[in-house]
């Protein structure tokens, strides 16, 4: 017969239970037991005690065990971990690769140039947040001398953009004529052009005529500017349509045969060479190097409007703004600017006669030029034996202040990296 009826807990050993070192003194009293036990207790007396010091065995193996079963849990769980931190640092090198090439780009714009740390992605967000430090003292600036043009009684103000200053007589027979005049617009999203619109280096001149000289023609002109942030400018013209007299097949001797129309440059803008033809609606559309839409603040001093001509121009995102100087003998006509003069103007040379102060935003500009009045159906002084007319847009001829408002990028931070472990690791064996 048992003469112990020991029953054990299998509860496994838990931190409070260790900290009052409740098994150890199990086992001490289960060897207390038998070193006390009197001559006749020492069978029954040592069943108890080992069967005590058992119970506490068992309990030690179960913690161990159920320990090792939460190790190869937490072990997996640390190897999840790993991976979705390796899989974390692989999106914080691509976001930071994308990083690095918008502040390598801002540099590029603004300086024209490669940073001088191109492998250092720190280096180089810190050479895009000086740049970017000293565009907003820029706009800072721009900003006050806004306020400036807005409280200047003189000024004239339409569709958000402000003109103040005069004509300087003094000037007369040079662009400088308009150097005193300060244009700036409130209007937000605008790109400002350094230095003016040109025909553009690297772009050839061209001769439409024939099955070519067609309504829906373009000309793509590249590179033909640059603006303040750094944006390449790019203009795609569109000739929507073109006129030639009704009778100009028995009116002309040689009827339309060597009828043209010549985009070119005479004088650093873009010009329009018209032969046979008295009347051309188009358009100029701004993009940068993506094909994006550019909204530009388009100041220009358009001269040698002559022999009686007419044009007209709107901006797709503002109200024409224009100055005429008293003797340049041009005319408003409704939408129409017109010549009064029934003679020849030389460029430059002639201003302010022949000229006028034209400024608007847009990222197209829609143009009318006519070679004689707005409701002409011929060209002036047409004959028998034409000749051919020319109208100039553009060129880098207005000497005055451009107020440059835009907003500069912010550069972004690289995000730090961390040294990563590797996933291949196994802390318990076969475990």
């Amino acid at each position: 017969m048992d003469v112990c009826d020991c029953r054990c807990d299998d509860k496994v050993i838990t931190g409070k239970y260790c900290d009052k070192n409740e098994s150890q003194e199990d086992i001490k009293r289960a060897g207390d037991i038998i070193k006390d036990s009197e001559q006749c207790d020492v069978v029954p007396n040592t069943q108890k005690g080992v069967f005590r010091l058992w119970c506490r065995l068992r309990k030690i193996i179960k913690t161990i065990c159920d320990v090792l079963q939460r190790m190869v849990c937490l072990q997996k769980k640390i190897k999840s971990l790993c991976v979705t931190l390796h899989c974390m640092k692989a999106n914080i090198l691509e976001a930071n690769s994308i990083t690095v090439k918008r502040n390598k780009d801002m540099i590029k714009k603004y300086k024209q140039k490669e940073p001088n740390t191109p492998n250092d992605k720190k280096g180089i967000y810190n050479e895009a947040k000086a740049i970017y430090e000293e565009q907003l003292k820029r706009l800072e600036k721009a900003k006050k001398r806004l306020e400036e043009m807005k409280n200047d009684p003189n000024k004239q103000e339409i569709d958000g953009i402000y003109i103040s200053g005069d004509f300087d007589p003094s000037r007369a027979g040079s662009y400088d004529y308009y150097s005193k005049f300060s244009l700036a617009t409130a209007k937000e999203g605008v790109d400002y052009v350094v230095g003016g619109i040109g025909f553009g280096q690297g772009n050839s001149p061209h001769k439409f005529q024939g099955s070519e000289l067609a309504p829906g023609l373009t000309y793509t002109l590249r590179n033909v500017a640059r603006t303040t942030s750094g944006k390449t400018v790019n203009v795609k013209i569109t000739i929507n349509e073109f006129y030639s007299r009704s009778d100009a097949s028995s009116y002309y001797k040689t009827g339309l045969d060597g009828r043209y129309l010549q985009i070119y440059s005479s004088h650093g803008g873009i010009s329009f060479d018209m032969y046979k033809i008295y009347k051309v609606k188009g358009t100029f559309d701004f993009t940068d190097d993506s094909g994006a839409p550019l909204n530009l603040m388009n100041v220009m001093v358009i001269s040698d409007i002559d022999w009686l001509q007419s044009f007209w121009a709107s901006f797709n995102n503002s109200q024409t703004v224009y100055s005429i100087p008293g003797d340049a003998d041009i005319v408003k006509e409704g939408s129409y600017f017109k010549s009064t003069h029934d003679g020849a103007y030389e460029y430059e040379k002639s201003v302010p006669k022949g000229s006028m102060l034209m400024a608007g935003v847009a990222t197209q500009i829609n143009f009318e030029i006519i070679g004689g009045a707005p409701d002409a159906t011929k060209q002036h002084g047409d004959d028998p034996d034409p000749s051919n007319w020319v109208m100039d847009f553009f060129g880098n001829n207005f000497k005055g202040e451009t107020v440059d408002l835009h907003e500069p990028p912010k550069p972004i931070p690289p995000i730090e990296e961390c040294d990563l472990m590797s996933c291949d690791f196994d802390c318990l064996g076969d475990n």
